[in-house]
């Protein structure tokens, strides 16, 4: 075999050593990339145990995300911002995916950049719309940035996929949209609620649809300030407190029965039972709590009858303390 033919076999199979030996430790490289990738923003490693990884030979992952992107996203993470961005605006090694512009859009978020986040946040959900972060990232920002149903509803109709969240998300946001106990979304909501009844998150979005996003949002507020006079004994500021955040959102029974317990404090029983009894036949309570503190207002009154009827109810909700009230006046 002539000698030339010995020297170039002998290159190609060292070529082909060290190409394999770079593979190999990048396929090690990309299980610790692929893994913290999948944390979603909770990354564990830092830019500069990664920054050497391989990224060449190479460029891509065995999942096909490209390796400069991944690495561009530690640099935004700890605020490298113009490295970070010297990385993304780069050719991407894989343009299908949008993982360039979504992290733009995550770049631009932190420069605070609005019009630059919707810009990139529509790419790439053009790219991968059935994509259930990019979709819902962008539904928010239509909200925000353009406040337009139509849009809003276009984009929702165009995917193929609509997962649970998905739909969940664009409810919410379309109830900042639209007014207060609008039928669509009513209609919608419910629809979920007759598959996931137990689902308490549709709950709350049904209650944020009935009232508005920002009617809600008040009552909760001012629950917890009322929560916080409840605690500290100020009954009365608590019951006033109470009863704003209810007239804001009459359909949270957690504050009438919350003015109910205030009453029943105060020992104005008359007042109390009316808040519990609202609660046990108006809505759809689980708690046993207006239940058992009724029951108790009954059997001062000595109606053990009706009483342990609606502890038995509350014994069936284990709401704690119903057991030994029903045991001490019920058998």
């Amino acid at each position: 075999m002539p000698r030339f033919l010995i020297l170039l076999i002998l290159c190609l199979c060292i070529l082909n050593l060290y190409i394999s030996n770079r593979v190999y430790i990048s396929f090690k490289e990309q299980g610790l990339l692929i893994e913290d990738f999948n944390n979603g923003t909770e990354r564990k490693l830092k830019y500069d145990f990664i920054k050497d990884f391989e990224e060449n030979l190479p460029n891509i992952t065995t999942t096909t995300l490209p390796i400069n992107e991944l690495k561009a996203y530690y640099l935004i993470l700890e605020k490298e911002y113009d490295k970070a961005k010297e990385r993304l605006y780069k050719k991407s090694k894989n343009r299908y995916l949008g993982l360039k512009e979504s992290y733009l859009a995550e770049l631009h978020v932190e420069l605070e950049n609005q019009d630059s986040v919707y810009f990139y946040r529509k790419k790439a959900f053009n790219k991968i719309p059935n994509n259930t972060r990019y979709h819902t990232t962008l539904f928010n920002l239509i909200t925000i940035k353009e406040r337009d149903t139509l849009i809003l509803d276009s984009l929702f109709d165009s995917l193929r996929f609509k997962e649970l969240i998905t739909l969940k998300n664009y409810i919410n946001n379309r109830s900042y949209l639209t007014p207060a106990n609008n039928n669509y979304n009513l209609y919608l909501i419910d629809s979920l609620l007759k598959i996931y009844p137990q689902d308490d998150n549709l709950k709350e979005i049904k209650n944020i649809v009935q009232v508005t996003p920002g009617k809600y949002e008040l009552s909760d507020k001012l629950s917890l300030e009322a929560e916080a006079y409840f605690n500290n004994n100020e009954l009365n500021n608590a019951i006033k407190l109470y009863e704003s955040a209810s007239k804001l959102n009459p359909y949270k029974y957690e504050n009438l029965e919350s003015i109910g317990i205030s009453y029943f404090k105060l020992m104005d029983y008359e007042k109390a039972f009316k808040y519990f009894d609202s609660v046990i036949n108006y809505f759809d309570s689980k708690s046993g709590k207006s239940e058992f503190y009724a029951a108790s207002i009954l059997i001062s009154q000595n109606k053990n009858d009706k009483a342990c009827d609606l502890l038995k109810e509350s014994i069936e909700m284990d709401f704690k303390n119903s057991g030994k009230l029903y045991k001490a006046y019920c058998d």
